[in-house]
């Protein structure tokens, strides 16, 4: 019934989760997060079951009780918070409750390494774009969280300038961009008509046709989702 919506099996059954995997991708959640009971019973056994999922589907977690009372029974947030990451978690329900003033900073922190975090670590692009041409492009990704993204986005350079744009479509599959580094060659067409000139190069992902807009991890200027990657021109 549900064809493109993200499902999961519960954690206490990783042969449901494999038994559904035969037929299309699912993932995994758990409840009761941050319990010693399950923290260290449960949950590090059936994990270990279901250890390469995260790589194809999303993890989720709910919490036991809620952050303020994990502080007020002198509960680890250190420990629980590097425990997640390495079960490679993409969300977390904290029950819409307070997060302890104290833990605020750590929380922060731990939101950044959920799921997926891009940043553009560098780019090789020609000085000039040829019209007409087919023009390489290199580009190192690093993934700065714990997992992929899960639904496949479109990724598209732009050059732009004040009176002309050119948006080249690509064929990247940012579902394989895995925590770590990614190194990507990628050629764009460019139009026989394109103009000559000076342009500035951009990268967006999603944003387009309803698909929903993904931010870098990068710091540069960018406006309506199209990051500035450097300036080059069209000859």
């Amino acid at each position: 019934s549900f064809k493109t919506t993200h499902l999961f099996g519960q954690i206490c059954s990783p042969e449901l989760v494999h038994y559904a995997r035969e037929t299309r991708n699912i993932g995994w959640r758990l409840d009761g997060f941050g319990y010693d009971g399950h923290m260290l019973g449960m949950y590090p056994k059936n994990i270990s079951k279901m250890k390469d999922v995260w790589m194809d589907s999303p993890i989720t977690f709910e919490s036991y009780w809620y952050l303020s009372a994990w502080k007020r029974e002198g509960w680890d947030i250190d420990y629980i918070i590097e425990q997640s990451l390495k079960w490679h978690v993409s969300s977390f329900n904290g029950k819409s409750s307070t997060i302890p003033f104290e833990w605020y900073p750590k929380i922060q922190e731990w939101l950044k390494k959920m799921g997926y975090r891009f940043a553009v670590r560098t780019i090789d692009y020609p000085a000039v774009f040829m019209q007409g041409n087919v023009n390489s492009i290199e580009m190192w990704v690093e993934n700065r969280g714990v997992a992929p993204i899960y639904n496949r986005l479109p990724v598209r350079f732009r050059l732009k300038n004040d009176e002309e744009e050119y948006i080249l479509d690509t064929s990247i599959d940012i579902c394989k961009w895995m925590p770590g580094d990614t190194y990507e060659n990628i050629t764009l067409g460019l139009p026989k008509d394109a103009k000559k000139g000076c342009y500035n190069l951009e990268i967006k992902i999603g944003g387009f046709d309803d698909y929903p807009l993904v931010k870098l991890a990068t710091e540069t200027t960018h406006s309506d989702g199209w990051y500035y990657l450097g300036e080059t021109e069209i000859g």
